[in-house]
């Protein structure tokens, strides 16, 4: 998603050692690629892609978020010998806009197994997207939710945005293959509320500067830009 605004390529060149980058959309991916970015991509949806969006080899190693039945049906279209595609199936839980709930996960991972089997895609796996992982209470809930929809099943696992990769109860790598996905805390900013990237050890990968036209004050009541009142006297 154009890399929270600093720009995917200047992401890109900031990131050559990751172990894998994750984007929004199709576009995206073709970008990278053309860029030069040889590693794992992640694509956070699959919805309204075709096969034949699938089948170009020129994509390199892709890893699908299958998030609807749509792309489940799509990969199914697909041609075996398939080893640069991975498919993560994904929970739906507490976020419940995309994904698969508790009732149709596991029909829709017994589907991409049965593609494994064929060889339409390399693996098979899970991935959750937290949503409320700046809250311990609610972090804990969402992983046992998901682990026990999930923990009995074969395959890797990604999970772990930046909040719950900063907070007190850190994600932790179950098995190999296990993904962990940082957004935010890449470009320095915390995603902990009350909590600044600085004091996480962070770095700003951009500064924001403007020069101070003018200082006024204004009384109680008074407008302030397009109808916005300030309850109280401010100055300098």
């Amino acid at each position: 998603a154009n890399a929270y605004g600093h720009g995917l390529l200047n992401a890109l060149a900031a990131l050559q050692h990751a172990d894998g980058l994750c984007v929004n959309s199709l576009d995206d991916a073709i970008c990278l690629r053309q860029a030069g970015w040889q590693g794992p991509l992640l694509l956070l949806s699959a919805y309204g892609l075709r096969p034949s969006d699938l089948a170009d080899p020129c994509l390199g190693e892709l890893h699908l978020v299958i998030d609807a039945p749509d792309p489940l049906h799509a990969l199914a279209q697909l041609q075996s010998n398939s080893p640069r595609l991975h498919a993560w199936l994904r929970y739906a839980g507490r976020l419940g806009g995309q994904g698969f709930e508790d009732s149709t996960y596991p029909a829709a991972f017994e589907q991409l197994q049965a593609l494994l089997q064929a060889r339409i895609i390399k693996q098979a796996g899970h991935l959750h997207h937290y949503a409320a992982a700046e809250d311990p209470q609610s972090l804990v809930e969402e992983r046992q939710a998901f682990m026990q929809t999930v923990g009995k099943l074969p395959g890797p696992h990604s999970t772990g945005n930046s909040a719950a990769l900063c907070g007190d109860l850190p994600e932790g790598i179950h098995k190999p293959g296990h993904w962990l996905r940082c957004g935010l805390l890449l470009y320095g900013a915390s995603a902990r509320p009350g909590c600044t990237g600085s004091q996480l050890g962070l770095r700003p990968a951009m500064h924001l500067r403007a020069r101070l036209t003018s200082v006024k004050r204004v009384k109680a009541g008074q407008t302030v830009g397009y109808r916005t009142r300030l309850d109280s006297q401010i100055g300098p």
